[in-house]
């Protein structure tokens, strides 16, 4: 009897099973899992770190218009010069051409239907981040954009303007150039000059206490050298940037690419006469701290006679170029890649020789003085 009543039990239970509906079991099944993990979040140790934050997007653009962009701005000219690091004109320029080629500038709604950010945000973050040194959650309070996005705007940035002007301000100096380099400062009275070499120290206002002995300069604060080459219209064709600020001018001679490549023999070849005499290097026009080597022509500090004084005076003017640069922005720049052959060790060595002979710097500034003499008088 047991064993029937086991066995009719049995069939009404699979009976019973087979006429439910397997949708409904599944049904209950997800509601169930539904009901356990909202158990499971509810009652879990671990705080939440997904938080989302509604940041008015359209506010901060709203705002940042207002100050800098609409026609009749909060903040004058001289105060977007200062905190953007460059002219109105150039930033919209700027705004415009990145747009042009990288969609994630473009103002899109997301997955939900919001409007992100739009242009003039992105690119005024990543501009703040260059600028500034600012921390990336720092801008949110302004901009409106989260730290994850000021991060992916500021690397975006910086591959599109690569890919944007790379191959105009980031090519070798072509022949061409140097022809017209060469002409422009022959005129000035200065032939086989290819521009004013000079230093300046970049503020790190943000640098990490680990290496503030390194980039601590002679004034007291963190800096970052920058050497540069800059010719007459301010084109910056050659600029090395990077040296703690510990460093001085001469040691950043010793480690620049503008002399090594002259010892490489990968600098573009000059041939020019100066009063009679030829000389195939080029050299730049520097300050006092230099030393007296072939390939930089500097001042004389106490000049006697009409000849030195002229000379004296039209190497400081056309040696400011370097520092007009420095206090403008540098709108074009070029670094000299050449990819000529190196030269042997033996040239190499005939090369440092020849470009560190006090001699062959002595000859050549006299040279300079008796031709601009010749040429300019007391005019």
């Amino acid at each position: 009897m047991a064993q029937g009543s086991s066995s009719s039990m049995g069939m009404g239970s699979a009976s019973t099973m087979s006429s439910v509906n397997p949708t409904s079991i599944v049904n209950i099944h997800q509601t169930n899992m539904v009901v356990s993990l909202g158990l499971l979040v509810t009652n879990s140790p671990w705080p939440q770190t997904r938080i989302k934050l509604w940041r008015y997007r359209d506010e901060g653009a709203e705002l940042l218009w207002r100050d800098y962009f609409c026609p009749n701005p909060t903040f004058p000219p001289n105060v977007f010069r200062r905190r953007f690091r460059m002219r109105r004109k150039l930033f919209n320029r700027i705004v415009t051409d990145v747009v042009g080629v990288n969609r994630y500038f473009v103002q899109k709604p997301d997955a939900c239907g919001v409007m992100g950010s739009n242009p003039h945000q992105k690119v005024t973050t990543a501009i703040r981040m260059l600028a500034y040194g600012y921390a990336a959650d720092a801008i949110d309070e302004y901009l409106r954009i989260g730290e994850t996005a000021v991060l992916e705007a500021t690397r975006r940035f910086c591959m599109t303007i690569f890919h944007l002007y790379g191959k105009e301000y980031l090519r070798e100096l072509p022949a061409g150039d140097v022809e017209l380099l060469l002409k422009q400062n022959k005129s000035r009275g200065f032939p086989g000059m290819l521009g004013s070499l000079d230093c300046m120290h970049w503020k790190w206002d943000k640098c990490p206490s680990a290496e503030s002995g390194a980039y601590t300069a002679y004034k007291g604060s963190e800096s970052i050298v920058l050497e540069a080459v800059v010719s007459y219209d301010l084109w910056f064709w050659h600029a090395f940037f990077g040296m703690p600020g510990s460093n001085n001018d001469i040691n950043g001679m010793n480690r620049s690419y503008v002399l090594r490549s002259l010892v490489t023999g990968k600098s573009p070849p000059v041939n020019f006469v100066v009063n009679g005499h030829s000389y195939d290097m080029s050299y730049y026009l520097g300050d006092g701290i230099y030393p007296d080597i072939a390939t930089i022509i500097m001042s004389i500090k106490h000049p006697e006679g009409r000849n030195k004084i002229k000379f004296s005076g039209m190497q400081d003017g056309a040696g400011k170029d370097v520092e007009r640069g420095f206090a403008k922005e540098p709108i074009t720049s070029c670094y000299i890649k050449r990819n000529s052959e190196a030269l042997s060790p033996i040239r190499a060595a005939q090369r440092v020789r020849a470009m560190r002979n006090k001699q062959t710097h002595t000859n050549l500034r006299d040279d300079l003085i008796e031709h601009i003499w010749s040429e300019y008088g007391d005019s």
